[in-house]
């Protein structure tokens, strides 16, 4: 038998979105990069954290996609990761579950941080849209500007 209310997991995600709600953007960017606003990773943990203690949610992830690729720039190594996680949320009072995918990449001079930079990114987006966070109403830096497409000419036909 199927009960069709809204329960489990997606209930307590909802209830999670609500308490959390907005998150500042306290990170501030390199100055060589226009010095931009962001949400810290630690400042969304804090966040959810203690949401998902209270109402019971843990959380696993499982690794799917897991990519290195160096090369030399100049006289420097230049690590680049892609990873690709599955997020699962369990309501552990009844097992009903909740799954994210998302990818996450990361760079790194020499390589020691590449990989911990791409998990970070990719468990800061899954965080992000999942629990659907708000950070504020600036645009990030690197997204591009709406324009208008000029129109399409009307295609003649081709005699046959």
């Amino acid at each position: 038998m199927t009960d069709n209310k809204l329960g489990g997991i997606l209930a307590k995600i909802a209830t999670i979105q609500d308490a959390v709600g907005h998150i500042p953007k306290n990170g501030i960017g390199p100055a060589s990069k226009g010095s931009f606003q962001y949400v810290k990773y630690e400042d969304i943990l804090e966040g959810i954290r203690k949401e998902l203690v209270r109402n019971k949610v843990i959380t696993r992830f499982e690794t799917l996609e897991h990519d290195v690729h160096v090369e030399q720039v100049g006289g420097r190594m230049v690590v680049n990761t892609k990873v690709l996680v599955r997020y699962t949320y369990i309501d552990i009072e009844d097992g009903s579950e909740h799954i994210s995918v998302v990818g996450g990449e990361g760079s790194d001079i020499g390589g020691d941080t590449a990989t911990r930079k791409a998990y970070t990114q990719a468990q800061k987006v899954n965080l992000l849209h999942t629990f659907n966070i708000v950070s504020g109403d600036e645009p990030d830096s690197d997204s591009a500007e709406r324009t208008d497409l000029p129109k399409a000419k009307e295609a003649k036909p081709v005699a046959s």
